[in-house]
């Protein structure tokens, strides 16, 4: 079992977030990796990978809202490293979900400059093209540049940075602007994964209480029938 999004060394956070009466989805899109690489990766030529993955996402909700009694109007979709940069993108394209939690990630034009010799994935993707010869796929990939709109009325972010922190801030930053419910948390000397244990309580005790606060969650509704 892979671990979860916000306790990123555990999957026990996957439990804790039943235990308190959510329903948990685990989507493997197709460039999640969660069981291989997809051959499906092969088709990521155009710049469209979030959408794709985005439409996987889509469909996995739509199968778990036909199987379970989910509230459709109290969604919430958290993401670490590449499934942070998917909420990004998710939250700059759809109002489906009412609160997010975006950790630790990245934006492809704020983050190129920082690959240094390395290609970035959707460099890889393009055949080792750069912002510099296609603005246009990165532009449609950059969540940045789609963060201006009415999708965002009932759209509640929290974006956790532990490193890379100028693609989120950036974000963050714009949506608050546009008068959304956005915050940006940051731990000092911390990595791409959060490991400090008073650094992983406060950012647990955070997000449960942003998830909580924003799709309106009460105690009471956390039954367990046996």
């Amino acid at each position: 079992m892979s671990t979860g999004p916000v306790l990123f060394t555990t999957p026990l956070e996957r439990q804790y977030w039943a235990a308190r009466g959510y329903f948990v989805l685990i989507v493997d899109y197709r460039r999640s990796e969660n069981y291989g690489p997809s051959p499906l990766l092969a088709e990521h030529v155009n710049a469209d990978g979030f959408e794709r993955d985005f439409d996987d996402i889509n469909a996995s909700i739509d199968a778990a809202l036909a199987r379970a009694p989910i509230d459709e109007d109290r969604l919430a979709v958290i993401g670490h490293s590449f499934g942070s940069a998917e909420v990004n993108w998710i939250v700059t394209h759809s109002d489906r979900f009412h609160a997010a939690v975006s950790y630790e990630g990245f934006d492809y034009f704020v983050s190129w400059g920082e690959q240094g010799k390395a290609l970035s994935s959707l460099e890889w993707d393009l055949g080792g093209k750069s912002p510099l010869d296609a603005p246009e796929a990165y532009q449609r990939e950059a969540a940045i540049f789609h963060a201006r709109g009415p999708r965002h009325q009932r759209y509640s972010s929290i974006v956790s940075v532990g490193s890379n922190s100028r693609g989120a801030a950036w974000l963050s930053a714009a949506l608050i602007r546009q008068g959304v419910d956005a915050a940006l948390v940051t731990y000092k000397d911390e990595g791409h994964v959060i490991v400090k244990p008073q650094h992983q309580r406060d950012l647990l005790e955070r997000v449960t209480a942003w998830i909580d606060g924003h799709l309106g969650y009460s105690k009471n509704e956390a039954t367990v029938e046996n």
